[in-house]
């Protein structure tokens, strides 16, 4: 809720005063109304009250409203004053707004007194504000040019033809050169190297544009990254530079430690996940042992007993024949798991180990297979050939199981820089544009990534896939 207007009022005439007062009530909004006689009360009113307005009979026993008014124009500009006359000329009127007061009100003309007040207000609230603006302005512009000489950044002024008009200090010593021997000169004739570069670009497009534009760039004659602030006008450009070298060196630093620490991370996460792998073969090792030692074992025992309960008993014997045709099956695929779980972790051959793996396949489906091995044995460590052989087997089986194929290739080539697996068929294929759903690939590139070996997949819809995955030997430890 805003103040309420306080109203002082220097009159003699009680009568007169109520009048104004009456007639204020009905059209102003709340004010506060304080009726002065004399000099003395009205000089003490002007520090206690401290009016809004004043309101002033022109005629007063010890001094009129001409003096009235020059009081408080001495003691404060902004504050209107209005004049209430019994008689006035137009030559009179003048005179008091020339001296300084708002307006003037004849006693028998008074309804229009609360326009006069609100226009009086309004207006001296208007200058106050302008006033204000004016001297804020005036500070700005001081310590404006005050801060321009004791800024830490560089300050460059150029007009509409990228000609200094200005340089503090500070950019003289940031570009090396002295600022009043560039004032009138030209910076691309200055500094020609400058032009083409992305500051060039960003000046030229601020100018072009009125847009404020921010640019960092490398200077290389000076060796200085410099971060510039352009702020443009019709009349040029206005720029503020600052050195931020010793950051960007910094940032460059914090990069590469940051990238090392991270290739460590990378190189200790590969690490336990050849462990990992390395852990999940021993125990496949061990069920597939366990399988093919104790199971298998059992399951010989029960088909023995079953086998002498049918000797002694003909109707037994015919009883017995489809478990124990189940008993010998179950034993086959004991085997066959055994042996796909079973492998070395020492002296390991993995040409041979491949050879088995298709010798299934062929067994077991009419699919064709071709296999290519041209590796010297002791390029490649154990726990890489168990690694390829399981990356085989996985992808042997996927395209069994998905992609209908009626061939399959496996190539495994490789020297003491790299060896390269490539598995291949004419199957199905696929969009690889389409999310994949299954964990099969997901765990060849795992395996592969694991090694720090690389994968790339070639396939579409009716065309076959192909996958190659390519170890560098210097990479894996």
């Amino acid at each position: 809720m805003s103040e309420p207007l306080k109203i002082l009022m220097l009159e003699d005439n009680p009568y007169d005063a109520d009048l104004v007062h009456d007639l204020l009530k009905k059209a102003l909004r709340p004010f506060i109304f304080l009726v002065v006689t004399d000099k003395h009360s009205y000089l003490q009113s002007l520090d206690e009250f401290q009016p809004h307005l004043v309101l002033c009979d022109y005629t007063l026993p010890q001094f009129n409203g001409k003096e009235a008014l020059e009081i408080l124009r001495s003691h404060s500009t902004h504050i209107p004053f209005i004049l209430i006359t019994a008689t006035a000329s137009d030559e009179f009127g003048a005179e008091i707004i020339k001296s300084g007061a708002d307006d003037y009100i004849l006693k028998d003309r008074p309804a229009r007194l609360p326009a006069a007040i609100q226009a009086a207000v309004k207006q001296r609230k208007a200058q106050l504000e302008k006033q204000k603006a004016e001297e804020e302005t005036r500070l700005s512009e001081e310590n404006y040019r005050s801060l321009l000489e004791r800024i830490s950044d560089g300050f460059v002024a150029f007009d509409k033809y990228f000609r200094y008009t200005y340089l503090n200090s500070r950019a003289g010593t940031l570009i090396r050169r002295h600022p009043t021997s560039l004032l009138g000169e030209n910076v691309w004739k200055e500094f020609p190297d400058v032009v083409g570069s992305a500051t060039y670009s960003s000046l030229v497009k601020a100018m072009e544009e009125q847009r404020y534009n921010c640019i960092i760039d490398y200077y290389a004659p000076l060796d200085i990254w410099l971060e510039s602030h352009i702020y443009p006008s019709p009349e040029g450009l206005s720029v503020f530079m600052r050195d931020i070298t010793a950051r960007k060196k910094a940032e460059a630093l914090l990069r590469d430690m940051e990238q090392t620490i991270l290739s460590q991370k990378i190189e200790e996460q590969k690490k336990i996940t050849r462990a990992i792998i390395h852990a999940q073969e021993k125990e496949r090792n061990r069920i597939g042992q366990e399988l093919h030692d104790n199971i298998n074992q059992i399951l010989a025992s029960i088909k023995l007993f079953l086998q002498l309960a049918a000797d002694k008993n003909k109707k037994t014997k015919e009883l017995i024949r489809e478990p124990m045709d189940l008993i010998d099956t179950s034993i086959r695929e004991i085997r066959i798991l055994s042996g796909q779980n079973v492998t070395p972790l020492k002296n390991v051959d993995l040409r041979e180990m491949i050879e088995m793996l298709l010798d299934q396949v062929s067994a077991n489906t009419d699919m064709k297979t071709e296999f290519t091995y041209k590796v010297p044995d002791n390029y490649i460590n154990d726990d890489l050939k168990v690694n390829i052989y399981r990356i085989t087997q996985e992808l042997v089986y996927n395209s069994l199981k998905h992609s209908g194929a009626k061939n399959l290739f496996i190539s495994v080539v490789g020297d003491s820089e790299k060896i390269d697996i490539r598995i291949g068929d004419d199957g199905s294929g696929f969009d690889m544009t389409n999310k994949r759903t299954g964990i099969g690939i997901s765990n060849v590139i795992n395996r592969v990534e694991s090694f720090n070996g690389t994968v790339f997949i070639d396939s579409s819809p009716g065309n076959g896939c192909t996958i190659q995955c390519e170890f560098r030997m210097g990479s894996i430890e």
